[in-house]
Formats: C-alpha cells, sequence, structure tokens
C-alpha cells in the first residue's frame, strides 16, 4: 500500500471520528435543526466518499475487499439519506 493509499484511508478515518464528536450529544431531530452541524456531517462524508474512491484506484485490490467495500456502501447510503444512516449507524442507548 502507498503512502498516498495512507494518508486517503487516514484522512476516512479522522472524518469518522469527527462526526461522531459532531453528533454525539445530540438526537436526530437537533441535528435537522442545526445547519451548522448538518453542514459538518455532510462535508465530511464527502471527504470520506472522495478518499475511498481515490484510494480504490491507486489500490485497486481495495475494491474486492468486502470490510472496505461495506464502508463504501455505507457512505454512499448516508449521503442519499441521513436519517436512514442516522438510524442504522448511531449506538443504541
Amino acid at each position: 500500500m502507498t503512502n498516498e493509499t495512507r494518508q486517503l484511508l487516514l484522512d476516512a478515518l479522522l472524518s469518522c471520528r469527527a462526526i461522531r464528536g459532531y453528533t454525539a450529544e445530540i438526537d436526530f431531530a437537533a441535528y435537522k435543526r442545526d445547519d451548522m452541524v448538518r453542514d459538518a456531517v455532510e462535508r465530511r462524508l464527502g471527504i470520506i466518499g472522495e478518499a475511498l474512491n481515490r484510494a480504490t484506484v491507486l489500490e485497486p485490490a481495495l475494491a474486492n475487499d468486502r470490510r472496505f467495500g461495506a464502508v463504501h456502501c455505507i457512505c454512499r447510503h448516508c449521503l442519499m439519506s441521513i436519517s436512514r444512516c442516522w438510524r442504522g449507524c448511531r449506538p443504541r442507548r
């Protein structure tokens, strides 16, 4: 794996952690009301998607890795439907 690919995967990981931090203390209703949080989450999802797309171009074998494919699929679905993603990805309390 190249250093560039590692950096892209690190960018994706850091964006995941940022999203978790932005949303840790709020429910979905609060998320929908807060334009700043919503914009930040959607921006980070875009970063994740772009990083994963570029990583698969640099390392085509990643596209065949089921774990990698699952993360990529989740990100695409989150961008299409934040509410569905919220229900599926949030830890249960």
